[in-house]
Order: C-alpha cells, then structure tokens, then sequence
C-alpha cells in the first residue's frame, strides 16, 4: 500500500525513517494527515513523535483552532487537549500535571460530566476525591460482575447487563467504537461485540 503524500513528504525531509512511515497504524496516519495535526509539526510546536502518540480523542481535539492556539502558546499541554479544562485544575495546584496525563478512559470520562466538574468548581469535591470516589465505584462494579451470583442467576445476571450500571465504558459502543484503531485487542473487542467474528 503506497504510503500517504503527507507522510512520504516527512520521510523525504528526513523527519522519518520510511522503515517506521511503513509501520504506522491507522490511527497514527490519520493523524500525520490531518491538517491541523501537521499545521503544529511543520510550526514546530509538536515534534513529529508527539504527533504519532496522539490517541483518536487528542487528534480530533486538536481539530479545534482555540486549542492549537492554546499549544502555541505553552497555555495548554498536549496531553490534555482533550479534556483542557483540566489543565486550570493543573495550574491550580488541585491535581498534578504528571497525575493528569495518566487519567484513564473511566476517569476521563467522570471527570468530564457535567456535574461532577459543578462539585469540583464550587470547591464542593476535590480532584482527588472525585477520581477516588469513582475508582471506588469501578471496584464494587467489577466485584459485583466477578461474583458468583452474577453468573450464576441467568434472569439476575441478564438485568444487570441491560440496565447499564455495571457494564464498563471501555466496552462500551461509543468507547469500542472511537477505538477500534488503537490495537489489534481493541479491534478484536469491537469485532466481537459487533457481531464481526464468532466468539469461541
């Protein structure tokens, strides 16, 4: 498959080995095409790694002209584009900027909704007892769907699933969805939640 204009161009320029441009997954080649990713290598405000460890959420977030301005400017971390309001928390001193970047989906998302964002403002909350409170929750969720009675009541069991409350957001649609490019494990999951292959 002959390599994207966009990336034969950085390889050409010496920005890349063609050895690596050729093992490029889907996600890291979309973003290197995406105008807006390249707009801030070629300014040299991102170097070219950084650009290639962007997950989907961080590309598409740099979509926006305010938050590239917002790297420009040193103002906003790379690794927070997708969630930027984070990085006041960060400049703050209410969660440390190494802390922040190893958020993961589950407390991305928490951190996200509306109204926990209102008890964190209102200095109802801290950061931390937030992302506390909600890894709390995911233990008692996971205790719950490994326990016995779970599997084991069919009817109980079928309930639980439908009504949402104990499945896990990384397998959720949208999640599964947004990041079926991530990994061959991610595509598998998406695979098989859809229908894609046969489960074992």
């Amino acid at each position: 498959m002959p390599l994207p204009v966009e990336i034969k161009a950085y390889v050409n320029h010496g920005r890349i080995t063609l050895e690596r441009a050729l093992q490029l997954n889907y996600t890291q080649t979309e973003n290197i095409k995406a105008p807006h990713v390249r707009e801030l290598i070629d300014a040299n405000t991102i170097t070219l790694d950084a650009a290639l460890g962007l997950d989907s959420d961080r590309g598409t977030a740099l979509a926006s002209q305010d938050i590239r301005q917002r790297v420009t400017a040193g103002t906003l971390n790379l690794g927070l584009v997708h969630i930027p309001f984070v990085q006041a928390y960060v400049n703050h001193g209410r969660i440390t900027l190494e802390r922040a970047l190893q958020l993961n989906y589950t407390q991305t998302e928490n951190i996200k909704a509306p109204h926990v964002r209102e008890l964190i403002d209102a200095n109802t909350i801290t950061v931390d007892a937030a992302l506390r409170l909600f890894a709390a929750l995911r233990l008692f969720q996971e205790q719950v769907q490994n326990s016995r009675g779970y599997h084991q009541h069919q009817y109980g069991s079928r309930m639980l699933r439908q009504s949402g409350m104990f499945s896990s957001p990384e397998k959720s649609a949208d999640y599964l969805s947004k990041h079926r490019q991530d990994s061959p494990a991610a595509q598998r999951e998406y695979d098989q939640q859809f229908g894609l292959v046969l489960r074992k």
